[in-house]
């Protein structure tokens, strides 16, 4: 099993960067730059047992996504994992803690499995955590733009 960790400050509250942040309507624009999202299923409120239905296309591949809400601590925290998608294994975990001057410090870590056993681990290892890592990153910069 692999994980990626990744944080950054936003200058914004707790409330507004986990409000903007885990709101599907913003989803498609968070991963804008390297994956088109099309969220299907999207319940109203964001609570433990909540399964959400996207169609997520990348390099012209179209994969739908099941996800599904595990543990959901009131602005402070969500995770969730994926019960339908291209992994064998994908659980995502975001923290949001409040800091002096109103900044929040996001923190993601994600923990996953890619499927095809020994060439799985080799793709992750060649290819797939950095590009992830990267993936990750670039999402956190927007949500720092979007509040500078």
């Amino acid at each position: 099993m692999s994980q990626i960790k990744c944080s950054r400050r936003i200058t914004a509250t707790k409330t507004q960067v986990f409000d903007y942040m885990l709101s599907p309507e913003n989803w498609p624009d968070l991963l804008r730059q390297d994956i088109e999202v099309e969220v299907k299923v999207a319940p109203e409120d964001l609570k433990e047992g909540n399964v959400y239905k996207l169609n997520m296309t990348r390099f012209g591949f179209s994969q739908p996504v099941e996800l599904n809400i595990l543990n959901c601590i009131n602005k402070s925290s969500v995770t969730y994992k994926q019960t339908h998608g291209l992994f064998s294994r994908w659980v995502h975990t975001q923290t949001f803690e409040d800091l002096e001057g109103g900044e929040t410090l996001v923190t993601d870590i994600v923990e996953y499995q890619l499927p095809l056993g020994l060439l799985g681990y080799l793709l992750d290892d060649l290819l797939i955590r950095q590009d992830m890592k990267n993936i990750l990153e670039r999402r956190l910069d927007t949500v720092v733009s979007h509040f500078s």
